[in-house]
């Protein structure tokens, strides 16, 4: 790409080298449910300086003169997109398991389950099916059951500056090319269907541009629009520090750091693999056909199953036995052995589905967003900057640890409530408003108690 600045003195950044982004340059990100770009808004961090950039023709250092950086290693006295990243994965999770179900959509992969038994069980049932003559029911990990199946992608196309599918815009004419639009015909109907990622990394989903401002299909056209300051190149983001910290700021006014091209792939369920179920063989100790090493003999009887929805909201489904899958269709048959299974392994699609934007992609409720972001900030062992008033004020208040005695301005006492130490992700602020939030959807019964079938 030809590099295109106008004043070289407009900002500090590293070389541009030229060409494509190389896989080997940059580490896989931490795959969060909440996009890291959502985080910043949330918290009030300036999108550029969050990615590193800087542009100071548009975005005056007045108030914070702070850039983040990819790594911890890259700078030393703030938080870097990746600590931030792992944060909110563990509060994601831990969010989870209070709710019984995820925040975000998710696919489910190798979930280990048990097939419900007759309450006696020296008696083996034959067909599977509860006195009413239906499929028994299975209680999987996780609730908001959406489908069966497993990620899988195609590749849709590459989308380039050189080639017209994709341009840098200034929309609203401040002379700051601000967005990234993606135009290219494609024969999918289904925008919420389309991702995009970092060129060279086959559809990895740790390199998912995300979040974008809207996705349509319209006459076998696609269009996606994305924040440009999304799309640095990969390798700047991942440089060396060298002498100075400052060396790595990215200059967001120079077109020749952004990527050149991107790959845009449909991401669906795939539903062939859903289910797997298990018969143990007997006990023994020993084996004429491997003497007890290992072989065929020994390993369990399998079949595949299909997976369909009781109380998808319970995460309850009924799984059927297959005889064979041929083009997104089951054949639905008979257990193999002539009895039910021991146990079985679902691979399945769930959680919340919320678009509170409308742009064709599945999004943390914002009451969840800021439950996570109320978490992983309190959690945080570095700041997340060391100039910005408003962020650091707000970030000492999530971290303040409430089960510290202190006595007040003006003489009065702070207790421990009961509140405070019953709260189960911690006893900082941050974590506490997180628990009100996640107590508030309890209230109102949207949350899971997984019981076991029989």
């Amino acid at each position: 790409m030809t590099v295109v600045d106008s004043d070289p003195n407009v900002g500090v950044g590293v070389e541009i080298p030229s060409g494509p982004a190389s896989p080997l340059t940059f580490t896989p990100p931490v795959r969060t449910i909440l996009p890291l770009a959502r985080y910043a808004q949330i918290i009030g961090i300036n999108p550029v300086q969050f990615m590193g950039g800087s542009a100071p023709t548009y975005f005056l250092d007045s108030g914070c003169t702070d850039r983040w950086r990819q790594y911890d290693w890259q700078e030393e006295e703030r938080v870097s997109r990746d600590a931030l990243a792992r944060e909110i994965q563990r509060a994601e999770r831990d969010i989870a398991n209070q709710l019984g179900y995820w925040p975000g959509l998710v696919w489910v992969i190798n979930d280990h389950e048990l097939y419900p038994k007759y309450h006696r069980r020296e008696l083996t049932a034959l067909y599977g099916h509860t006195p009413q003559g239906l499929y028994k029911g299975v209680s999987l990990d996780w609730g908001k059951f959406v489908q069966g199946g497993t990620r899988a992608i195609s590749f849709i196309d590459n989308a380039s500056v050189s080639g017209g599918q994709l341009a840098y815009s200034d929309e609203d004419s401040d002379g700051f090319s601000e967005t990234a639009t993606i135009t290219m015909p494609v024969s999918i109907t289904d925008p919420y269907e389309v991702g995009i990622f970092y060129t060279g990394y086959g559809g990895d989903e740790r390199y998912e541009i995300r979040p974008v401002r809207s996705k349509t299909i319209s006459g076998g056209t696609l269009t996606v629009t994305i924040d440009s300051w999304l799309l640095f190149r990969p390798e700047l983001l991942a440089a060396l520090p060298g002498s100075s910290s400052s060396s790595l700021d990215i200059n967001a006014e120079n077109s020749a750091s952004y990527v050149p091209d991107v790959d845009v792939y449909r991401v669906y369920n795939d539903p062939e693999d859903q289910c797997t179920l298990y018969w143990d063989g007997a006990p023994g100790v020993y084996c004429s056909s491997c003497s007890g090493s290992g072989c065929p003999d020994c390993d369990p009887n399998t079949q595949i199953a299909c997976t369909s929805a009781r109380n998808p909201d319970e995460g309850i489904v009924v799984v059927m036995p297959a005889s064979s899958y041929d083009s997104g269709t089951f054949t639905v048959g008979t257990f193999c052995t002539g009895r039910e299974p021991d146990r079985l392994i679902a691979n399945y699609q769930s959680g919340l589905l919320a678009t509170p934007h409308g742009n064709s992609t599945y999004e943390v409720p914002h009451e969840l967003a800021l439950a996570i972001t109320y978490i992983a900030t309190a959690r945080l062992s570095r700041p997340l900057c060391t100039d910005c008033e408003n962020v650091r004020q707000r970030e000492e208040e999530l971290k303040r640890d409430l089960s510290i005695v202190q006595r007040g301005d003006i003489g009065e006492v702070h207790f421990v409530t009961k509140e405070v130490m019953t709260c189960p992700f911690g006893t900082r602020y941050g974590e506490l408003e997180a628990w009100r939030i996640v107590k508030g959807r309890k209230s109102v019964g949207d949350f899971r108690v997984r019981v076991a079938l029989a």
